[in-house]
């Protein structure tokens, strides 16, 4: 395909800015037919703001007009939310989540066959990752001094600008961080490349792992990034750039080859110094009202953010409605959303780690159905109160025959839910004194970083630099907090094993999109020495190859831009589907 470059005009609400973009055939066209230039969409102390505001959005939003609108063209709009292609792809692929619906890429993704064949939410993904990596580019490239000085911009704008381009800086190691881990090589591009028919070249992991350490480490020291818990709620500060390097050192051995335990401790260590703390109750986490809950928002380090009536996407819902009970005929009110697409289910494998006696249970037999009543947890011990399932009249193990037609195989999770603490919709009240209940859009804001992934980093650097049996003390510590906020009533750790970490990080973070990423850097992605139901399309699953570690590059992209190679294994797109 023809590469194109198209100028972009993004709206950022009454405004327009002027982007040059490097995609290719995404057929994208101005949103305003007027092409303002970007001296006139930056003409007001607002607009700087109303800039940065567009580039956090993009998280979460597929476009300005709405959840059915799209910023990029020939991409779903319900599949082209950051959000929800990065669940989708973190998620689908692993032993926490088989998605039983056959919504166009979704199998490929549970049955781990994905090609190079322009799956939508692998392209859907790859695109958003760089079309909000232009986007900050530019706005970098617009509020220089010299931009700002020929715009006669005073010294108190341009100082609370500064702070806007170190959050800008974060944003853009964010993507390029999640492009790394999923793609491992991509084009690259900064503001300080030219525009126009500019050709990008193609970065290796090694070169992106190291620009993306060097700007979290500068910013780490920004005087201009504020500092950890003194920014507006959704805004990035010190301990998101801190909990980014934790991420990114504790997977540096699957990145660059090299351990980075040290660095990983010493980043996540600055985060549990910070001054958050674990909210009391895990659900509210998870709730509809999780952003107005001082007890969840201690927690929360950097949130994506969502209302129901001003910030609708079809992210947040389909984490709420993807998992409902096949059966359960009051899910509006067990949901607080109108609507249920009943897809997602836990799998077997992952059950395991929160019924440990699960499998006794089953024996020989081909599934188990619950009665209704909930007699399966009479006799299937768990003592975790993270264990958030539905399952009554759900069957276990999941079978070959699961299908959009029955949805009765495998565990609903009501993890995420659109109910507050109360255990009603958000709603508001219209300008007649009308209550509006908020159900068809969730307004639960999206954890993407929280401390207890600080205290899981900390405790997994530590038991890998140990080499076996570990008793860090501050690890024994946060573990043993998490159990406790669990209710698990056995004695408190006084050791733990790499082992321990593997599923603790399941039962903490379980559906909140680190699996994938978790189950490559404990070897046990691909092959067969550990395996789920469907694993590689097969039941109850099989080795997939290790050059599936890494997505494909989208055909297209590759097709348009000659200083693009594709990432080993997917050479013939044919033989991998």
């Amino acid at each position: 395909m023809k590469l194109k470059y198209i100028l972009l005009s993004i709206l950022f609400s009454a405004m327009t800015i002027l982007f040059v973009s490097c995609f290719d055939d995404l057929n994208t066209t101005p949103l305003d037919p007027k092409l303002y230039t970007a001296d006139k969409a930056y003409s007001t102390p607002e607009s700087y703001m109303q800039g940065l505001a567009k580039l956090y959005a993009a998280l979460g939003l597929s476009g300005q007009s709405g959840p059915a609108s799209a910023e990029i063209a020939d991409v779903d709009a319900g599949t082209s939310p950051f959000l929800r292609t990065f669940w989708y792809m973190q998620e689908f692929t692993t032993d926490e989540v088989t998605f039983t619906q056959s919504d166009p890429g979704c199998p490929e993704l549970s049955y781990n066959t994905y090609s190079t064949l322009n799956n939508p939410i692998i392209s859907g993904l790859y695109y958003r990752l760089l079309f909000t990596i232009t986007m900050c580019n530019d706005y970098l490239k617009q509020t220089t001094d010299e931009r700002l000085n020929d715009r006669g911009v005073d010294d108190d704008l341009k100082a609370k600008i500064q702070y806007y381009r170190s959050e800008t800086r974060f944003l853009r190691a964010l993507m390029y961080y999640h492009a790394m881990d999923m793609f491992g090589n991509t084009p690259f591009i900064t503001e300080n490349d030219p525009i126009g028919t500019y050709l990008p070249p193609q970065r290796s992991r090694a070169e992106l792992y190291s620009f993306i350490e060097s700007e979290l480490l500068e910013l780490s020291d920004d005087p201009y990034m504020t500092e950890p818990k003194q920014n507006e709620y959704g805004r990035a500060d010190k301990a998101a750039v801190w909990m980014l390097l934790s991420r990114l050192y504790l997977n540096a051995e699957v990145y660059i080859q090299t351990p980075k335990y040290d660095e990983c401790m010493k980043y996540a260590r600055n985060v549990i110094s910070a001054g958050y703390d674990l909210c009391p109750n895990y659900a509210e986490l998870f709730m509809a009202d999780n952003g107005e809950n001082i007890d969840a928002r201690k927690e929360m380090i950097f949130t994506i953010n969502f209302d129901g009536r001003w910030t609708q996407s079809y992210a947040t819902q389909f984490l709420v409605a993807g998992s409902r009970g096949p059966n359960d005929p009051n899910f509006t009110q067990t949901s607080g959303i109108s609507k249920s697409f009943k897809g997602s289910r836990a799998t077997l494998t992952f059950v395991r780690h929160f019924y440990p006696g699960i499998d006794d249970f089953l024996g020989t037999m081909d599934e188990v159905v619950d009665d209704g009543n909930g007699s399966l947890g009479k006799y299937v011990n768990t003592l975790d109160n993270r264990a958030i399932f539905f399952t009554p009249t759900c069957h276990l193990p999941m079978s070959k025959n699961a299908g959009s037609s029955t949805f009765i195989y495998g565990w609903p999770s009501y993890k995420w839910t659109n109910l507050t603490r109360e255990g009603i919709p958000p709603s508001y009240t219209d300008e007649n004194g009308n209550v509006i209940s908020l159900t068809e859009y969730p307004s639960l804001d999206y954890p993407l970083m929280r401390l207890a992934e600080a205290y899981l980093n900390y405790a997994e650097a530590a038991v890998r630099k140990s080499g076996g049996t570990c008793t860090d003390a501050l690890a024994l510590e946060k573990l043993n907090e998490l159990r406790h906020r669990a209710k698990i009533q056995a004695e408190d750790l006084s050791s733990f094993t790499l082992d321990y970490i593997f599923g603790e990080r399941s039962r903490e973070l379980y559906w909140e999109a680190f699996r994938r990423t978790d189950l490559i850097r404990f070897g046990k992605y691909s092959g067969n020495d550990y395996t789920w139901e469907f694993k590689n399309g097969t039941f109850p699953g099989s080795a997939v190859p290790k050059y599936r570690e890494l997505f494909p590059i989208p055909a297209s992209d590759i097709g348009a831009n000659p200083n693009l190679t594709q990432n080993p294994g997917y050479d013939n797109a044919v033989s991998n589907q």
